[in-house]
């Protein structure tokens, strides 16, 4: 649709200078036939009358052009408002789209895909990080026991946990059901794990109540590698996903990055 009216408005733009080019030759044709008569005339004795038609002539053909090129100046200026309208109601139509396409809808993060094309675009020095994969622990027995609607609650709330516990400058996807991805930029070693720490303390902390008088924790395990930059995606990932499996068997609630020992709650 915004296509279209930026198409239109070209259009009348091209409309308003045709007609501005065809009344200024208009006019410029006038003049010279009013000066040529003008001075067919003159010799036959014209005289007096002649020199004032003379002086007369070019306001005559001045004053009709002016008044145009005022209304088509006018013309002008609405068309470029209503194409600066158009362009930003097509910025906003391409931002909405690239929200959908790009943000999953539930949580507000990256989708797996281009958190995946996210990922596979950290290739400088600057990009050295961390790698996590957090999973929500025994999340199947919400949903079976309290429904998915309540699932999806418990998810809301975790979601929301782990936006706020990391940083500005993270990325973070949803890369399944109940999975996410979360690249640390910059954070290596011990202030990885800090982080990921922190992720794991705010989920442990939730106050989540599926039924009335009934408390059920929610807890995440997470796994991660350092220097995941410098890894091909597919190791990266695959390394990430066998600390998450050693937190899991650990006793799940934990935080492990290769080569590390699990930290317990």
């Amino acid at each position: 649709m915004a296509t279209v009216r930026i198409e239109a408005g070209g259009r009348g733009m091209q409309s308003i200078f045709g007609k501005t080019f065809l009344v200024c030759t208009g006019a410029l044709v006038l003049a010279s036939a009013l000066a040529a008569v003008l001075h067919f005339l003159a010799p036959a004795g014209f005289g007096a009358g002649g020199s004032v038609a003379a002086s007369i002539a070019p306001f005559l053909v001045a004053l009709p052009l002016v008044a145009y090129l005022f209304v088509q100046s006018e013309k002008h200026r609405l068309a470029v408002l209503d194409l600066d309208a158009v362009r930003q109601e097509l910025e906003r139509s391409n931002a909405d789209l690239r929200r959908k396409v790009e943000i999953d809808p539930m949580t507000g993060f990256l989708n797996r895909e281009f958190f995946m094309n996210q990922l596979s675009s950290l290739r400088r020095k600057s990009d050295r990080g961390t790698l996590l994969i957090l999973d929500a622990d025994h999340f199947k027995s919400i949903n079976d026991r309290y429904g998915h609607l309540t699932g999806d609650e418990a998810l809301i709330a975790i979601t929301r946990r782990i936006r706020e516990s990391v940083r500005a400058q993270d990325i973070v996807g949803r890369i399944g059901g109940e999975e996410f991805g979360v690249y640390l930029k910059g954070a290596c070693g011990e202030e990885a794990f800090l982080v990921a720490e922190r992720v794991r303390r705010a989920v442990e902390a939730i106050v989540f109540e599926p039924a009335e008088g009934v408390r059920h924790p929610l807890t995440v395990s997470i796994g991660g590698v350092v220097e995941a930059q410098d890894l091909p995606l597919s190791e990266a990932l695959r390394t990430a996903d066998t600390s998450l499996y050693a937190a899991k068997n650990g006793g799940r609630n934990l935080v492990v990055i290769a080569g590390r020992l699990p930290h317990a709650a």
